[in-house]
């Protein structure tokens, strides 16, 4: 396979993403594209998640960044980073900025959702069931863009990943605060189909991302220290 150098080489990178990642990852793998290699162009595919796997099987795209829905044999994925959910508010608002937050206090404001896929109840909602609370959404919208301007104009609460609430809360007037619920935490993954695992060009892509994968601001813990869990629990 051809050698790849990034500083001469003219090629464009296809990734799948959703909004989110526009905001916490896109800026950051930009800037190194023009520092690295400035003939490299790169083009965002809005996530469907249905077809991502069809997408990397065809070689379509180069990579998706998303958490997996299910295994495939010919589809490799590394882990990127581990997250968290928080919920945003205001400034000003009565929750804003508390250490601590009542589930009576929490479920009586108004609540603005994201629902990305379907139509079934989030892992919040799931979770408040079990503790016998329901909460009022008021507003549901299917991206995460949406969240600074609907936050700091309403008295809404949203409950979005801990990285994406830095990224807003840089630039919006808005605070976060923990549920009042056990943390959920997830992790996202980098997915590439297995045909282009040997392909110069290709690991480098994945390199760089995963390189900014490890500083992203916000998030519970990076590639390194995922990788690291999972070499302690195959030796544990």
């Amino acid at each position: 396979t051809p050698r790849f150098d990034p500083a001469t080489a003219s090629r464009r990178f296809r990734v799948v993403m959703f909004d989110m990642a526009t905001v916490t990852l896109l800026p950051r793998l930009i800037a190194r594209l023009h520092e690295l290699a400035p003939g490299v162009d790169l083009e965002v595919v809005p996530m469907n998640v249905d077809r991502v796997t069809a997408w990397l099987r065809a070689e379509e795209v180069d990579a998706a960044i998303m958490v997996p829905r299910e295994a495939a044999a010919d589809i490799r994925t590394r882990p990127l980073f581990r997250d968290e959910l928080v919920s945003v508010v205001r400034d000003g608002h009565p929750l804003a900025k508390r250490d601590q937050v009542s589930l009576d206090e929490f479920s009586r404001w108004p609540h603005a959702t994201i629902r990305l896929t379907g139509r079934e109840p989030g892992s919040l909602d799931a979770a408040l069931k079990e503790a016998g609370v329901e909460r009022r959404v008021s507003l549901q919208v299917p991206y995460f863009l949406a969240a600074p301007a609907l936050v700091s104009a309403t008295d809404f609460v949203m409950s979005i990943p801990r990285s994406a609430a830095v990224a807003f809360g840089s630039h919006w007037p808005i605070a976060r605060f923990p549920p009042p619920l056990p943390a959920h935490q997830f992790t996202v993954h980098l997915l590439w189909s297995r045909t282009q695992d040997a392909d110069p060009a290709q690991q480098w892509f994945r390199s760089e991302l995963t390189n900014i994968a490890e500083t992203t601001p916000g998030i519970v813990a990076g590639p390194s220290a995922l990788a690291e869990e999972l070499r302690s629990l195959a030796a544990g």
